[in-house]
């Protein structure tokens, strides 16, 4: 197993402890995938082989990932999570949280230099990620 993994998932057992109890769901990214898999933190327990991750609550959800397929690991406040930022040179539209449209850019490049600090939602080219715009 790399040590950049190892790391990874000592960071993430570490926060557990912690940031489990504040925030329902845990998301993991996978490479080829832009859809985190999530699962509730109640009762969250996590078990890492040479091979594979098992995360398990008492809820009964369980899911495994192969290591060498897992990008990210991290706490939400819901399943959505936040994605990957689409290309800097399309048109987006982006929303508030509350769902009230925000604007319509040229680029998500624009966006980001017209809108002020918050937590968006920006859909382009059919897709819709969250994004957090801090100044």
């Amino acid at each position: 197993m790399n040590m950049k993994k190892v790391c990874m998932i000592a960071a993430a057992l570490l926060l557990s402890a912690t940031s489990a109890f504040a925030l329902p769901y845990m998301c993991f990214y996978t490479a080829g995938s832009d859809t985190p898999a999530a699962i509730g933190t109640t009762g969250l327990s996590i078990d890492v082989n040479d091979t594979e991750l098992t995360a398990a609550n008492t809820a009964g959800e369980k899911l495994t990932f192969p290591l060498n397929t897992l990008t990210a690991m991290e706490f939400s406040w819901d399943t959505l999570s936040v994605g990957a930022l689409p290309s800097a040179a399309e048109p987006c539209t982006v929303y508030t949280l509350d769902g009230l449209r925000a604007g319509e850019f040229t680029s998500l490049e624009q966006a980001l230099a017209e809108l002020p600090a918050g937590l968006y939602v920006i859909n382009t080219n059919g897709k819709s990620v969250k994004i957090l715009i801090g100044k």
